[in-house]
Protein backbone atom coordinates (compact mmCIF):
# COMPACT_ATOMS: atom_id res chain seq x y z
CA UNK A 1 0.00 0.00 0.00
CA UNK A 2 1.31 3.44 -0.98
CA UNK A 3 0.93 6.33 1.46
CA UNK A 4 0.19 9.69 -0.11
CA UNK A 5 0.31 13.09 1.54
CA UNK A 6 -2.34 15.53 0.35
CA UNK A 7 -2.04 19.33 0.25
CA UNK A 8 -5.13 20.75 1.93
CA UNK A 9 -4.91 23.87 -0.25
CA UNK A 10 -5.19 22.20 -3.65
CA UNK A 11 -5.70 18.44 -3.04
CA UNK A 12 -2.47 17.62 -4.86
CA UNK A 13 -0.92 14.31 -3.75
CA UNK A 14 2.74 13.89 -2.72
CA UNK A 15 4.92 10.93 -1.82
CA UNK A 16 6.34 12.62 1.28
CA UNK A 17 5.21 14.99 3.97
CA UNK A 18 7.82 17.69 3.29
CA UNK A 19 6.67 18.17 -0.34
CA UNK A 20 3.04 18.29 0.78
CA UNK A 21 3.87 20.80 3.52
CA UNK A 22 5.85 22.94 1.05
CA UNK A 23 2.79 23.06 -1.23
CA UNK A 24 0.41 23.84 1.65
CA UNK A 25 2.48 26.76 2.87
CA UNK A 26 2.98 28.49 -0.47
CA UNK A 27 1.66 32.03 -0.58
CA UNK A 28 -1.28 32.83 -2.86
CA UNK A 29 -0.08 36.40 -3.13
CA UNK A 30 -1.50 39.64 -1.87
CA UNK A 31 -4.81 40.72 -3.41
CA UNK A 32 -4.43 43.89 -5.50
CA UNK A 33 -7.90 45.08 -4.49
CA UNK A 34 -10.31 44.74 -1.59
CA UNK A 35 -14.04 44.08 -1.45
CA UNK A 36 -15.78 47.27 -2.52
CA UNK A 37 -12.94 48.50 -4.75
CA UNK A 38 -13.60 49.48 -8.36
CA UNK A 39 -11.34 47.61 -10.81
CA UNK A 40 -10.77 46.94 -14.50
CA UNK A 41 -9.88 43.54 -15.93
CA UNK A 42 -8.17 44.11 -19.26
CA UNK A 43 -11.00 42.32 -21.10
CA UNK A 44 -12.59 44.04 -24.09
CA UNK A 45 -16.10 43.77 -25.50
CA UNK A 46 -17.81 44.83 -28.70
CA UNK A 47 -21.06 45.87 -27.03
CA UNK A 48 -22.81 46.67 -23.78
CA UNK A 49 -26.45 47.10 -22.81
CA UNK A 50 -26.22 48.63 -19.36
CA UNK A 51 -25.10 51.83 -17.67
CA UNK A 52 -22.65 53.67 -19.94
CA UNK A 53 -20.98 55.26 -16.91
CA UNK A 54 -19.62 51.77 -16.07
CA UNK A 55 -18.04 51.54 -19.55
CA UNK A 56 -14.59 52.65 -20.69
CA UNK A 57 -14.84 53.67 -24.36
CA UNK A 58 -12.37 52.51 -27.02
CA UNK A 59 -9.18 54.56 -26.99
CA UNK A 60 -9.52 55.27 -30.74
CA UNK A 61 -12.94 56.82 -30.21
CA UNK A 62 -14.50 54.46 -32.78
CA UNK A 63 -15.88 50.95 -32.54
CA UNK A 64 -15.06 48.25 -35.06
CA UNK A 65 -18.74 48.29 -36.12
CA UNK A 66 -18.45 51.99 -37.00
CA UNK A 67 -15.54 51.41 -39.40
CA UNK A 68 -16.18 50.00 -42.86
CA UNK A 69 -12.72 48.45 -43.16
CA UNK A 70 -12.74 46.70 -39.76
CA UNK A 71 -9.06 47.46 -39.52
CA UNK A 72 -7.48 48.63 -36.30
CA UNK A 73 -6.68 52.37 -36.39
CA UNK A 74 -3.41 51.53 -34.63
CA UNK A 75 -2.39 49.32 -37.58
CA UNK A 76 -2.71 45.60 -38.10
CA UNK A 77 -5.87 43.62 -38.72
CA UNK A 78 -9.17 43.02 -37.00
CA UNK A 79 -8.28 44.19 -33.50
CA UNK A 80 -9.97 43.13 -30.27
CA UNK A 81 -7.99 45.41 -27.96
CA UNK A 82 -8.69 48.66 -26.10
CA UNK A 83 -8.35 50.83 -29.22
CA UNK A 84 -11.40 49.20 -30.83
CA UNK A 85 -13.57 47.80 -28.04
CA UNK A 86 -15.18 48.67 -24.72
CA UNK A 87 -13.82 47.77 -21.33
CA UNK A 88 -15.88 47.73 -18.13
CA UNK A 89 -15.51 48.89 -14.56
CA UNK A 90 -16.30 46.23 -11.96
CA UNK A 91 -16.77 46.23 -8.21
CA UNK A 92 -15.06 43.50 -6.20
CA UNK A 93 -17.84 41.73 -4.27
CA UNK A 94 -15.77 38.97 -2.64
CA UNK A 95 -12.25 37.52 -2.55
CA UNK A 96 -11.10 34.03 -1.64
CA UNK A 97 -8.21 31.67 -2.35
CA UNK A 98 -8.65 28.53 -4.45
CA UNK A 99 -5.76 26.17 -5.10
CA UNK A 100 -3.23 28.77 -3.95
CA UNK A 101 -4.65 31.44 -6.26
CA UNK A 102 -6.50 34.61 -5.29
CA UNK A 103 -10.00 34.57 -6.81
CA UNK A 104 -12.03 37.76 -7.27
CA UNK A 105 -15.81 37.91 -7.59
CA UNK A 106 -16.81 40.90 -9.71
CA UNK A 107 -20.01 42.65 -10.77
CA UNK A 108 -20.66 45.49 -13.22
CA UNK A 109 -23.56 47.66 -14.28
CA UNK A 110 -22.23 47.82 -17.87
CA UNK A 111 -24.32 44.74 -18.63
CA UNK A 112 -27.90 44.10 -17.60
CA UNK A 113 -29.26 40.97 -15.91
CA UNK A 114 -30.40 38.17 -18.22
CA UNK A 115 -32.71 39.47 -20.92
CA UNK A 116 -33.90 37.71 -24.09
CA UNK A 117 -31.22 35.05 -24.27
CA UNK A 118 -28.22 37.23 -23.48
CA UNK A 119 -27.49 35.16 -20.38
CA UNK A 120 -25.48 37.09 -17.86
CA UNK A 121 -23.20 38.55 -20.50
CA UNK A 122 -20.29 39.71 -18.41
CA UNK A 123 -22.26 41.20 -15.50
CA UNK A 124 -20.75 38.63 -13.12
CA UNK A 125 -17.16 37.43 -13.35
CA UNK A 126 -14.73 35.18 -11.55
CA UNK A 127 -11.14 36.22 -12.10
CA UNK A 128 -7.88 34.65 -11.05
CA UNK A 129 -5.56 36.94 -12.94
CA UNK A 130 -4.34 40.37 -12.05
CA UNK A 131 -6.80 43.21 -11.88
CA UNK A 132 -6.10 46.91 -12.02
CA UNK A 133 -7.51 48.87 -9.11
CA UNK A 134 -9.03 52.21 -10.13
CA UNK A 135 -7.29 54.64 -7.78
CA UNK A 136 -9.80 57.50 -7.97
CA UNK A 137 -13.17 56.16 -9.15
CA UNK A 138 -15.96 58.65 -9.72
CA UNK A 139 -18.44 59.26 -6.93
CA UNK A 140 -21.11 57.79 -9.22
CA UNK A 141 -19.24 54.47 -9.62
CA UNK A 142 -18.73 54.21 -5.87
CA UNK A 143 -22.34 55.04 -4.98
CA UNK A 144 -23.85 52.83 -7.68
CA UNK A 145 -21.62 49.91 -6.65
CA UNK A 146 -23.31 49.69 -3.25
CA UNK A 147 -26.38 48.00 -4.75
CA UNK A 148 -24.18 45.43 -6.51
CA UNK A 149 -22.40 44.66 -3.24
CA UNK A 150 -25.72 44.26 -1.46
CA UNK A 151 -27.03 42.07 -4.29
CA UNK A 152 -23.90 39.87 -4.20
CA UNK A 153 -24.10 39.35 -0.46
CA UNK A 154 -27.84 38.66 -0.46
CA UNK A 155 -27.27 36.09 -3.27
CA UNK A 156 -24.67 34.36 -1.08
CA UNK A 157 -26.79 34.36 2.11
CA UNK A 158 -27.97 30.93 3.24
CA UNK A 159 -31.66 30.29 2.65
Amino acid sequence: MRIQFICEGCDEGYDNFSESFKCETQDAGTPVAAVGDIVTTGDYFGWFDGDKRWVIPPTSGKLRSERADLMCPEGGGNCFDSCCNYSFYYVVTAIDVVKHRVRYFLKTRAMTPPVRGTGYGHRNKLRYDVLTKVEAPSDYLVRSSWGLLKEAHSDAAPR
